[in-house]
């Protein structure tokens, strides 16, 4: 298991020979001295091609003396405004660009810099994160644009292993990667090199020219209500792309505005993964609608995914995707982000039965052991290279808990990754998933009242009265609202010619994407609690087993 490291000073490759120069220098035979000394050069190189390889990316940032002092000061006002959501409008105030060099393997870089961050730890003394423009065509290892931060402030490894887990399932994930950083000669430490949203993103995922798009957290993070969908950078000055801007903020805004569906929307396939990774490796911030960025497809007019901000560590306990928007236990994504999961997942008017099923497919596959088994095989000596060179920091390790560091020290833990896996590959595999009880009954009809008491809706097949199965109504589907205390019955009336209430009657349901049916036992009890209804009848057109 990859653990945190103490701190600790590299020697460069001049000391270690100087060193083992010294030591053989008493030897007195002549033939020894000889061989020893060999043996120096070869020790001091190789263990150097570690070292070199630890610190194989550096760069160098120089600013004058006035811009360097004027950013001192717009770093101490932003501190003096707080922490507080109305202050961050105000914040952009005092994140000027300022001109720099960049240097980086020899090569320099006439730039723009600038502070950067929603929270104060971004403007703390020694640990101050930094959005990075260079001028011209060339860039550092394909980037132009790009953020400088502290590893702490997205909880070091996680971040870094989320997009590579994103990237490896064909989602669009950021290149991030760790690099020593000096500012104007001074060695401030380890920080994470994370790239910009433009179209060298695009085109290194090999993506066809589009759009990415987010939404606007100038006016709130939280109520979707008033987050305007944006498109990143300039306006193109073409009418094709200008045309291709305006159709996919429309298209995006009727999304937010419930008049479309998930699937009309997104490449489903792609964002039920998505959605099934997040929950899987606990990095449910980077689902919320101020964290998710979106790429437009021009080819088939649909958004993709974009892996942003996952911040592993913000929740407690083990939710999944789905339910974030009808469970109260799941805190502050609950309270803060209910909208937005629920037009995903829940919702009546928006639910998407062909989403949802690729939803829970690509969560069925991703809950075997051996994905992570593999996952982890697959990134293990990359991830063992990043984790030496944290270890290398000029600070302690402290884990980031959003809210503060520490005071735990930073650890990768497979095993809880593997934990929460086991916990949901648990949750959508559940032995029972509603109780059924017959509220009325006719001689050619029943009324079964239906509860889901789990965590995903259902969809009933049909009725089995005495050995013989009668299809219910196509897309009867129960969702999972308030299952943390719901008591209610839902009715749900099937035509059942020459019912007899002395006969054996089960009903057939499934959870779409998980493709087991199930079968439960309809009990006659006609003192349930009924509510109007919540049955969901689908359209068609959106539908797809």
């Amino acid at each position: 298991m990859l653990n945190s490291r103490t701190s600790i000073e590299m020697p460069t490759r001049a000391s270690r020979f100087c060193v083992n120069c010294v030591f053989f220098s008493h030897l007195r035979n002549p033939m020894v001295k000889k061989i020893a000394f060999l043996y120096c050069i070869l020790i001091s190189f190789s263990t150097s091609a570690k070292t070199e390889s630890i610190f194989r990316d550096t760069i160098f940032i120089s600013l004058s003396d006035s811009d360097f002092q004027a950013m001192e000061r717009m770093r101490k006002d932003i501190l003096l405004l707080g922490d507080k959501q109305n202050t961050q409008l105000k914040r952009k105030e005092y994140q000027s660009y300022l001109t720099c060099q960049v240097s980086y393997n020899g090569l320099n870089f006439s730039s723009q810099i600038r502070m950067k961050g929603d929270r104060m730890i971004h403007y703390e003394d020694g640990d101050v994160s930094y959005r990075v423009k260079l001028n011209g065509s060339s860039g550092i290892m394909g980037m132009k644009k790009f953020s400088l931060q502290k590893p702490r402030s997205k909880n070091y490894l996680y971040e870094s292993f989320f997009h590579k887990a994103l990237i490896r399932e064909d989602i669009i994930g950021l290149r991030y990667i760790f690099i020593r950083l000096f500012i104007n000669n001074k060695d401030v430490g380890i920080y994470a090199m994370e790239e910009f949203m433009d179209k060298k993103l695009i085109k290194h995922a090999k993506r066809k020219d589009g759009p990415i798009l987010h939404f606007s957290e100038d006016i709130s993070a939280e109520n979707l209500s008033l987050m305007e969908p944006e498109v990143f950078g300039k306006a193109p000055a073409d009418k094709e792309g200008k045309a291709r801007d305006k159709k996919a903020l429309k298209l995006l805004g009727d999304f937010k505005n419930k008049k479309v569906k998930v699937s009309e929307t997104f490449d489903i396939q792609r964002l039920g993964t998505f959605f099934a990774l997040t929950d899987i490796l606990g990095f449910h911030h980077g689902a919320v609608a101020k964290s998710l960025r979106f790429y437009y497809n021009p080819d088939s007019s649909k958004f993709e995914p974009i892996g942003f901000d996952g911040h592993y560590g913000t929740e407690n306990g083990i939710y999944i995707s789905a339910e974030l928007g009808i469970n109260p236990n799941a805190e502050w994504f609950y309270y803060f982000y209910k909208e937005w999961f629920s037009i995903l997942f829940s919702n009546p008017k928006t639910f998407d039965g062909s989403f949802f099923s690729s939803y829970l497919r690509s969560l069925k596959r991703v809950c075997e052991k051996k994905y992570l088994d593999k996952l982890f095989a697959d990134l293990d000596s990359e991830m063992q290279s990043e984790m030496e060179l944290l270890a290398t920091d000029l600070k302690p390790n402290l884990a980031d808990h959003i809210f503060s560091f520490g005071p735990d020290t930073f650890k990768f833990s497979k095993v809880r990754i593997y934990e929460r896996q086991a916990a949901i590959r648990e949750l959508i595999s559940p032995v029972n998933r509603i109780k059924a009880i017959i509220l009325k009954h006719s001689k050619d009809s029943i009324t079964i009242g239906i509860r889901n008491t789990e965590r995903l809706p259902v969809e009933f097949l049909s009725i089995i009265c005495d050995g013989k199965r009668v299809k219910i109504p196509p897309y009867s589907i129960l969702p999972a609202n308030n299952w943390v205390s719901d008591t209610l019955y839902s009715p749900l009336k099937v035509s059942v010619p020459h019912y007899n209430s002395k006969k054996e009657l089960k009903i057939e349901y499934w959870v779409q994407g998980l493709d087991d049916i199930k079968t439960e036992n309809v009990t006659l009890d006609s003192y349930g609690t009924i509510r109007d209804s919540s049955l969901i009848v689908s359209d068609t057109k959106f539908y797809n087993k």
